[in-house]
Protein backbone atom coordinates (compact mmCIF):
# COMPACT_ATOMS: atom_id res chain seq x y z
CA UNK A 1 0.00 0.00 0.00
CA UNK A 2 3.03 2.46 1.01
CA UNK A 3 4.80 1.65 -2.17
CA UNK A 4 1.36 2.42 -4.41
CA UNK A 5 1.13 5.75 -2.66
CA UNK A 6 4.49 7.06 -3.18
CA UNK A 7 5.00 5.46 -6.67
CA UNK A 8 1.58 6.44 -8.83
CA UNK A 9 0.29 9.88 -9.64
CA UNK A 10 -2.96 9.43 -8.42
CA UNK A 11 -3.68 8.47 -4.49
CA UNK A 12 -7.53 8.18 -4.97
CA UNK A 13 -7.22 5.88 -7.77
CA UNK A 14 -4.53 3.78 -5.82
CA UNK A 15 -7.13 3.98 -2.43
CA UNK A 16 -9.77 2.90 -5.03
CA UNK A 17 -7.98 -0.25 -6.37
CA UNK A 18 -7.03 -1.07 -2.84
CA UNK A 19 -10.69 -0.97 -1.51
CA UNK A 20 -12.05 -3.46 -4.22
CA UNK A 21 -9.68 -5.51 -3.90
CA UNK A 22 -11.04 -9.09 -2.84
CA UNK A 23 -9.55 -10.33 0.70
CA UNK A 24 -8.42 -14.00 0.49
CA UNK A 25 -10.05 -14.74 4.03
CA UNK A 26 -13.93 -14.10 2.36
CA UNK A 27 -13.36 -13.40 -1.40
CA UNK A 28 -15.14 -10.28 -0.91
CA UNK A 29 -13.75 -6.42 -0.52
CA UNK A 30 -13.76 -4.16 2.07
CA UNK A 31 -15.99 -1.95 0.21
CA UNK A 32 -18.21 -4.66 -0.75
CA UNK A 33 -18.45 -5.61 2.51
CA UNK A 34 -19.17 -2.13 3.93
CA UNK A 35 -21.85 -1.19 0.98
CA UNK A 36 -22.78 -4.56 -0.15
CA UNK A 37 -22.23 -3.76 -3.82
CA UNK A 38 -18.97 -3.21 -5.67
CA UNK A 39 -17.95 0.00 -6.70
CA UNK A 40 -17.31 1.30 -9.87
CA UNK A 41 -13.69 1.02 -11.01
CA UNK A 42 -12.03 1.79 -14.29
CA UNK A 43 -12.39 -2.20 -15.28
CA UNK A 44 -15.55 -2.06 -17.23
CA UNK A 45 -18.31 -4.03 -14.93
CA UNK A 46 -22.07 -5.51 -15.67
CA UNK A 47 -24.96 -3.28 -14.26
CA UNK A 48 -26.78 -5.69 -11.89
CA UNK A 49 -23.10 -5.91 -9.74
CA UNK A 50 -23.94 -2.18 -8.49
CA UNK A 51 -27.03 -3.21 -6.80
CA UNK A 52 -26.78 -3.51 -3.08
CA UNK A 53 -27.58 -7.36 -2.27
CA UNK A 54 -26.36 -8.76 1.29
CA UNK A 55 -26.91 -12.88 0.37
CA UNK A 56 -23.38 -13.57 1.34
CA UNK A 57 -23.93 -12.18 4.80
CA UNK A 58 -24.18 -15.36 6.65
CA UNK A 59 -21.92 -17.16 5.30
CA UNK A 60 -19.11 -13.96 5.29
CA UNK A 61 -20.10 -14.53 9.45
CA UNK A 62 -19.50 -18.22 9.20
CA UNK A 63 -16.54 -17.69 7.57
CA UNK A 64 -15.20 -14.74 9.58
CA UNK A 65 -16.11 -17.10 12.85
CA UNK A 66 -13.90 -20.04 12.02
CA UNK A 67 -11.02 -17.23 10.82
CA UNK A 68 -11.69 -16.01 14.28
CA UNK A 69 -11.54 -19.30 15.63
CA UNK A 70 -8.04 -20.57 13.73
CA UNK A 71 -6.68 -17.54 14.97
CA UNK A 72 -7.71 -18.40 18.80
CA UNK A 73 -6.01 -21.71 18.88
CA UNK A 74 -3.09 -20.57 17.05
CA UNK A 75 -2.71 -18.05 19.69
CA UNK A 76 -3.88 -20.63 22.68
CA UNK A 77 -1.08 -23.37 21.24
CA UNK A 78 1.86 -20.57 21.07
CA UNK A 79 1.00 -18.70 24.82
CA UNK A 80 0.76 -22.75 26.17
CA UNK A 81 -3.05 -22.13 27.03
CA UNK A 82 -4.60 -24.78 29.28
CA UNK A 83 -8.14 -25.34 30.83
CA UNK A 84 -8.17 -25.16 34.45
CA UNK A 85 -9.84 -27.95 36.06
CA UNK A 86 -13.23 -27.14 37.66
CA UNK A 87 -12.58 -27.09 41.76
CA UNK A 88 -15.16 -29.17 43.47
CA UNK A 89 -16.98 -28.24 46.32
CA UNK A 90 -15.50 -28.94 49.78
CA UNK A 91 -12.30 -29.11 48.04
CA UNK A 92 -9.28 -27.38 49.99
CA UNK A 93 -7.66 -24.84 48.39
CA UNK A 94 -5.02 -22.31 48.72
CA UNK A 95 -5.92 -18.60 48.42
CA UNK A 96 -3.38 -16.44 46.91
CA UNK A 97 -4.18 -12.85 48.46
CA UNK A 98 -4.36 -10.24 46.37
CA UNK A 99 -1.85 -8.00 48.50
CA UNK A 100 1.05 -9.82 47.84
CA UNK A 101 2.92 -9.27 50.68
CA UNK A 102 1.24 -11.74 53.34
CA UNK A 103 1.00 -15.29 52.88
CA UNK A 104 -1.66 -17.55 51.03
CA UNK A 105 -4.56 -18.52 53.52
CA UNK A 106 -6.08 -21.81 53.18
CA UNK A 107 -10.10 -22.42 52.49
CA UNK A 108 -12.77 -24.82 51.45
CA UNK A 109 -14.23 -23.95 48.14
CA UNK A 110 -18.51 -23.71 49.40
CA UNK A 111 -19.83 -22.66 46.28
CA UNK A 112 -19.13 -21.52 42.15
CA UNK A 113 -19.21 -18.08 41.94
CA UNK A 114 -22.05 -16.23 39.27
CA UNK A 115 -19.27 -15.05 36.72
CA UNK A 116 -17.09 -17.89 35.30
CA UNK A 117 -14.34 -19.75 36.57
CA UNK A 118 -15.03 -18.06 39.93
CA UNK A 119 -16.02 -19.69 43.41
CA UNK A 120 -17.21 -18.73 47.01
CA UNK A 121 -14.10 -19.89 49.38
CA UNK A 122 -14.80 -19.83 53.30
CA UNK A 123 -11.64 -19.12 55.05
CA UNK A 124 -10.66 -18.11 58.55
CA UNK A 125 -11.06 -14.39 57.62
CA UNK A 126 -14.68 -15.22 56.36
CA UNK A 127 -15.94 -16.24 52.59
CA UNK A 128 -14.15 -14.75 49.86
CA UNK A 129 -15.30 -14.54 46.16
CA UNK A 130 -12.28 -15.59 43.92
CA UNK A 131 -11.53 -16.01 40.49
CA UNK A 132 -9.58 -19.76 39.76
CA UNK A 133 -6.43 -18.24 39.17
CA UNK A 134 -6.19 -16.61 42.45
CA UNK A 135 -6.73 -20.61 43.82
CA UNK A 136 -4.41 -23.21 44.10
CA UNK A 137 -5.47 -27.14 44.98
CA UNK A 138 -3.80 -28.34 48.11
CA UNK A 139 -1.77 -31.51 47.39
CA UNK A 140 -2.96 -34.69 49.43
CA UNK A 141 -1.07 -35.55 52.05
CA UNK A 142 1.01 -38.75 51.96
CA UNK A 143 0.27 -41.25 54.84
CA UNK A 144 3.04 -43.65 55.52
CA UNK A 145 2.89 -47.66 54.13
CA UNK A 146 1.51 -49.92 56.15
CA UNK A 147 3.57 -52.93 57.24
CA UNK A 148 6.45 -53.87 59.29
CA UNK A 149 9.19 -50.83 60.41
CA UNK A 150 12.41 -52.59 60.04
CA UNK A 151 14.98 -52.19 63.03
CA UNK A 152 16.75 -49.20 62.11
CA UNK A 153 13.90 -46.75 61.82
CA UNK A 154 14.30 -46.66 58.32
CA UNK A 155 11.19 -47.79 56.09
CA UNK A 156 12.40 -49.95 53.13
CA UNK A 157 13.63 -49.01 49.33
CA UNK A 158 13.08 -51.21 46.94
CA UNK A 159 15.74 -50.82 43.72
CA UNK A 160 13.01 -50.27 41.11
CA UNK A 161 15.62 -48.45 38.44
CA UNK A 162 18.77 -50.33 38.75
CA UNK A 163 21.50 -48.26 37.06
CA UNK A 164 23.92 -50.49 34.83
CA UNK A 165 27.47 -51.56 35.87
CA UNK A 166 28.78 -49.61 32.97
CA UNK A 167 27.96 -45.94 32.02
CA UNK A 168 27.78 -45.21 28.47
CA UNK A 169 27.88 -41.57 27.12
CA UNK A 170 24.79 -40.01 26.37
CA UNK A 171 24.15 -38.76 23.37
CA UNK A 172 21.69 -36.55 21.58
CA UNK A 173 21.39 -34.67 18.65
CA UNK A 174 20.48 -31.19 17.54
CA UNK A 175 17.64 -30.48 15.15
CA UNK A 176 20.23 -30.16 12.16
CA UNK A 177 21.48 -33.09 12.92
CA UNK A 178 25.03 -33.04 15.11
CA UNK A 179 25.88 -35.31 17.89
CA UNK A 180 26.26 -33.84 21.09
CA UNK A 181 28.19 -35.59 23.77
CA UNK A 182 28.96 -34.13 27.60
CA UNK A 183 31.77 -32.88 28.18
CA UNK A 184 34.50 -35.15 29.68
CA UNK A 185 34.41 -34.26 32.88
CA UNK A 186 30.84 -35.31 32.89
CA UNK A 187 31.09 -39.29 31.02
CA UNK A 188 33.04 -40.61 34.06
CA UNK A 189 36.46 -42.74 34.41
CA UNK A 190 35.13 -44.47 30.93
CA UNK A 191 37.39 -41.01 28.97
CA UNK A 192 40.80 -41.96 30.34
CA UNK A 193 40.44 -45.48 28.52
CA UNK A 194 39.89 -43.96 24.82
Amino acid sequence: MKNMLTTKDDVNLCLLSYRTTPMPWCGHSPAELLMGRQLRTQVPRVQEQFIPEWSYLKELKKQHKAYKGKKADYYDVSHRVRERPDLGIGSEVWVTNLDDKREPTRGVVSSQAETPRSYVVHTPSGPLWRNSQHLRTVPEERTAPEGPIPEDGQPPRENTNPLPSVRSPVMTRQRSGIKLQPPLHYRGDDHENN
